[in-house]
């Protein structure tokens, strides 16, 4: 058998197509022009309603009753801090021939009564005696030199509701004849015992003791002030 060897020049050589009934046809997309969208919402979507213009009624409404609360508020506030500063009075006297009403000066053995911030809250304090000069009963808690002790007995009866928590040693002040405020003194003496830190009384109830003050020997002790810790005003007593 013999074959019939092809051309040996590449040249000649025919190629074929591999599919021939297949022509690739080139690829057109329609033209659309470009058309620039409204802002404001996305296509195919209706615009969002207009909300509701809101009314300032209510605003307002509110606004006038807040003011008006607080008015009333502050008046309220004003009411509970005046109602206990009341001028403190004289209860009951030590001389036999004074009145307590007669509008004198509270004196060494007169009660006054006195309130506190709080509503209910009231005592009666009795200025028992005044022991000037002091004697010191605690040989390292002595006053310092041209110095004296100068002690205010003192009894305090809650004639309140409620049980009565106060610092007497704070609520004290002893005056002298050039208005000078004395310095307290923890200092102890023979005449009386200290009051301490505070008492607690309960309604009806009396405390006893005295508030020690360091005075300058040349100062003359002229009032003595007493009031709550947190009351606006304080009784006097004239020394």
């Amino acid at each position: 058998m013999t074959y019939q060897q092809g051309p040996q020049d590449p040249r000649q050589w025919q190629t074929q197509p591999v599919y021939p009934d297949y022509q690739q046809q080139p690829y057109q997309q329609p033209y659309q022009p470009y058309q620039q969208q409204p802002y404001g919402h996305p296509m195919g979507y209706p615009p969002p309603p207009i909300p509701p213009k809101k009314s300032t009624s209510p605003v307002l409404i509110l606004s006038i009753i807040g003011a008006v609360i607080l008015l009333l508020g502050g008046g309220c506030a004003v009411v509970l801090l005046a109602a206990p500063s009341s001028a403190p009075k004289v209860v009951a006297s030590g001389k036999a021939n004074a009145s307590p009403d007669d509008g004198s000066p509270a004196k060494i053995g007169d009660t006054l009564e006195v309130s506190g911030l709080q509503i209910g809250t009231k005592v009666q304090v009795k200025l028992l005696n005044v022991y000037d000069p002091a004697t010191p009963s605690n040989e390292f808690l002595r006053p310092r030199d041209g110095y004296r002790f100068v002690a205010v007995e003192l009894t305090i009866k809650n004639v309140g509701k409620g049980m009565f928590t106060d610092s007497p040693i704070i609520g004290s002040e002893l005056i002298d004849a050039d208005g000078q405020t004395m310095q307290m003194s923890l200092g102890d003496v023979k005449e009386g015992r200290q009051f301490g830190g505070s008492v607690n009384i309960s309604s009806g109830d009396v405390r006893k003791g005295v508030v020690v003050f360091e005075v300058p020997k040349e100062a003359k002790a002229a009032k003595f002030q007493y009031g709550t810790m947190f009351g606006q005003r304080k009784g006097e007593w004239t020394l």
